[in-house]
């Protein structure tokens, strides 16, 4: 049972961690209101809290229930898949620093910041290796 619970899990931290960051990307523009990045900053941090459930649940996956250890390991597949997580964690940190220093910047309700262009550029980095990870996984699964 407990099994079940956290591949639930698993796959409910993965679709709050993809739906916020095209949350993110639909909601990015040249020139970003106060209100919209109040908005910009609530979906990074539920992208956050995703980032921690598909963590956590994957690596209790890999390490403590359901297969044992050597199915997912015995490929290098697992390497892989961490590698591209790892990478997605660390490219997340660029919008955030981006959303929490303009939100020092914004006096009012009517100023606005200008977001660099490497921020979109990252978001849509993330959104490839988020595409990529589901594959990775699957071959995984198929014992590749």
């Amino acid at each position: 049972m407990i099994d079940l619970l956290v591949r639930y899990l698993h796959f409910l931290g993965i679709i709050i961690l993809a739906s916020m960051l095209v949350a993110q990307h639909l909601l990015y523009s040249a020139n970003i209101n106060r209100a919209q990045l109040a908005r910009l900053r609530i979906l990074n941090k539920v992208y956050g809290a995703g980032l921690g459930i598909a963590f956590i649940t994957g690596m209790l996956l890999w390490l403590a229930v359901g297969k044992p250890k050597e199915f997912y390991s015995a490929g290098g597949l697992i390497h892989i898949k961490l590698t591209l997580f790892v990478v997605l964690a660390g490219l997340s940190i660029v919008p955030t620093l981006f959303f929490v220093r303009s939100a020092k910047t914004l006096n009012d309700d009517t100023s606005t910041v200008t977001p660099p262009k490497h921020i979109i550029g990252v978001i849509r980095a993330e959104l490839t290796l988020l595409i990529l990870m589901p594959l990775v996984a699957v071959l995984m699964a198929g014992g590749a």
